[in-house]
């Protein structure tokens, strides 16, 4: 039974990228399959007293495996091990609809520096000697090591403000300084310790208390759990499409954002709704919509067509 137009047979869609040069089996489909990287197909019997069945992709599907070989062997032709995790990755941000994989990536990534940040805590020592060590190797850090008598404390206040544990009445007038002097000797080597205009350190403290709300580690986590696929695509739309304007300002390569890159303004965009707001007024003056489209669904909207049900939870089209 053939499904018509819209859907393509597995043996055409790995005849298919051979004529792109990628040599695909069925057993690398059902790994990617199985990463949760590429769609499921649609099994169809051959009819009854035939026996078997045939598995159809959506039109897309191709464009979709396309992109993870290409991906795959570029990796291999600069001498790298490839890794799945990192394609299917890079798949969503493009916009294909692999968003429980994403998901899953980025809770993963939350639950895993969650524990590292708590058995720091308990190890303030241990950790203490390693911040130190850290600090003195890397050249980046000479000025902070020249400002900031202390500069674990700052790297305390911080590892709080990711766990949701920070109460600002734990520090003290001179903690904060060390923070502030912390972060302006990594953010302005060249500069710190010389600015007269430094914010009062009441107001240091009141702007970590709402910067800790963005970076609070369980919080983002819950966020994602019960996000839905369309608002997490939108989501990541805006990270990307604001990376992608300020790459172009700085002439830096195309780049994709990172998990991280994503999580930061995932953060923001749960925890501050109303600076929120005012940002979005500001994407029109990078040359963005209010709404950026991925990709993928650029390419939908550029070709017409209507997506598949596999596509209506998780993009945007006409």
């Amino acid at each position: 039974m053939d499904l018509g137009p819209g859907w393509i047979k597995r043996d055409d869609l790995l005849k298919a990228l051979r004529q792109q040069g990628l040599s695909v089996s069925n057993h690398q489909l059902l790994r990617w399959h199985n990463a949760g990287i590429l769609t499921q197909p649609k099994r169809v019997g051959h009819g009854r007293n035939r026996g078997g069945s045939d598995s159809y992709y959506p039109w897309w599907g191709a464009l979709q495996a396309l992109e993870i070989g290409w991906r795959l062997k570029e990796e291999r032709r600069h001498g790298g091990k490839p890794k799945l995790v990192d394609v299917g990755w890079a798949l969503w941000v493009l916009g294909y609809p692999v968003t429980d994989f994403a998901r899953r990536r980025l809770i993963e990534n939350l639950e895993e520096k969650e524990r590292l940040l708590k058995e720091m805590k308990r190890r303030p020592k241990q950790t203490a000697v390693m911040f130190r060590r850290i600090l003195q190797r890397d050249p980046r850090f000479r000025k902070v090591r020249q400002l900031v008598m202390n500069p674990t404390v700052a790297f305390g206040i911080v590892r709080d403000m990711e766990l949701g544990d920070l109460q600002a009445d734990r520090y003290s007038e001179w903690d904060w300084q060390q923070l502030r002097e912390a972060v302006l000797a990594q953010l302005f080597p060249d500069q710190a310790g010389d600015e007269p205009d430094l914010p009062p350190l009441d107001e240091v403290a009141e702007g970590i208390g709402q910067l800790a709300k963005t970076l609070n580690t369980s919080a983002i986590k819950r966020g994602l759990e019960v996000a839905s696929n369309r608002d997490l695509r939108v989501y990541c739309n805006e990270a990307q499409a604001i990376l992608g304007s300020l790459a172009g300002k700085k002439g830096w390569e195309d780049t994709l954002i990172t998990p991280d890159d994503f999580l930061r303004h995932f953060g923001q965009r749960i925890a501050n709704p109303y600076d929120w707001r005012e940002m979005v007024e500001l994407l029109p003056q990078l040359n963005l919509p209010k709404s950026p489209l991925s990709a993928f669904e650029q390419l939908l909207r550029k070709l017409e067509v209507l997506p598949s049900p596999a596509l209506t939870t998780e993009v945007r089209t006409p």
